[in-house]
C-alpha cells in the first residue's frame, strides 16, 4: 500500500511539472545575470536576493507543487514558479 501512494505521488508530481511548460524567450536580466528556465533556484536567490513574498502552489489534493516567488524591480514585479528546487516560468508583471 505504501509503495502504491508513492508511485501515485511521484506520478502526479511528475505530470503536474510536465504540464507547466515554460513559454518561449522567457528570461530575466538581474544585472549582469540572466535567469531562465531550468536554472536553480540557489541562482535566483543569488541574483535577486531574498524574495519579497513566497505563495505555495498546491494541486487539488493538497500537495504541493512549488512557489510563487515575488521581487520588485522598479514599477514592475517579478514572479518566479519554482518546482524541484528549479525556475519553471518567469513572469513581469507591470
Amino acid at each position: 500500500m505504501r509503495t502504491l501512494v508513492f508511485t501515485v505521488a511521484f506520478a502526479l508530481a511528475f505530470l503536474s511539472t510536465s504540464v507547466l511548460a515554460e513559454r518561449p524567450g522567457s528570461t530575466y536580466r538581474a544585472g549582469n545575470k540572466v535567469l531562465s528556465p531550468g536554472d536553480s533556484a540557489m541562482k535566483v536567490q543569488d541574483a535577486m536576493g531574498e524574495p519579497e513574498s513566497k505563495e505555495p502552489i498546491q494541486n487539488k489534493l493538497g500537495a504541493q507543487m512549488g512557489e510563487y516567488w515575488y521581487y520588485r524591480d522598479g514599477n514592475k514585479t517579478v514572479k518566479f514558479f519554482i518546482s524541484g528546487g528549479q525556475i519553471v516560468s518567469i513572469e513581469e508583471i507591470r
